[in-house]
């Protein structure tokens, strides 16, 4: 049942990670900001692929049963994309995109010395929070066609980080989030819950 359900939790990681990165970076916690925006990007690839599970696996590499399927262990968010694109074509145009590819690229050099705290960076916060933004949305709604969601799931933003999320986010606008936690977790075929504000 876990492996079944893992791209309902993956997307719902995905989400939840790519609004702390957000609010993270409009705040000045650029470590932490790139580290979820990594986690983010991570999650949603990983949650795409899931969708195939029968051309993916957690397993170990050499696990004899698991041979010709593509493990999904890893943290390098172009080589999760390429794999992810053989079944989301979708992931191809992200991929093909210069600008997202080298922010791709940037975050997963940073990855692991980030973590540990073995690299100091310059970046532009400002930079990362567009990149985000607009990698963000191409995977969310990637993710929403492919378990042929019935309308776009609102992204969940707790009222206490819905200034810092939206502003100068021209991708996901007042209109696409609610404060509906359940709106984290999109389901195949199933029309999102509503929520009062």
């Amino acid at each position: 049942m876990g492996s079944f359900l893992a791209f309902f939790f993956l997307f719902g990681i995905a989400r939840n990670n790519c609004v702390a990165a957000r609010v993270c970076l409009q705040n000045g916690m650029v470590q932490t900001g790139c580290l979820l925006a990594h986690q983010s990007v991570e999650m949603f690839a990983k949650g795409i692929m899931r969708l195939e599970p029968e051309n993916y696996y957690f397993a170990k590499k050499d696990d004899p049963a698991q041979q010709g399927k593509i493990c999904v262990w890893g943290h390098d968010l172009i080589k999760l994309m390429q794999k992810s694109a053989t079944h989301s074509p979708s992931m191809n145009d992200i991929l093909n995109n210069d600008r997202i590819k080298g922010f791709l690229e940037k975050l997963t050099q940073g990855y692991n010395p980030m973590r540990y705290g073995e690299l100091s960076f310059n970046v532009k916060n400002d930079v990362v929070i567009q990149c985000l933004d607009e990698l963000a949305s191409s995977l969310d709604k990637t993710y929403l066609e492919k378990i042929r969601a019935k309308e776009e799931t609102p992204l969940f933003v707790h009222d206490s980080f819905r200034e810092d999320f939206l502003r100068n986010n021209e991708a996901f606008t007042a209109e696409k989030i609610t404060n509906n936690p359940l709106s984290v977790q999109a389901m195949p075929g199933v029309k999102p819950p509503s929520f009062p504000s």
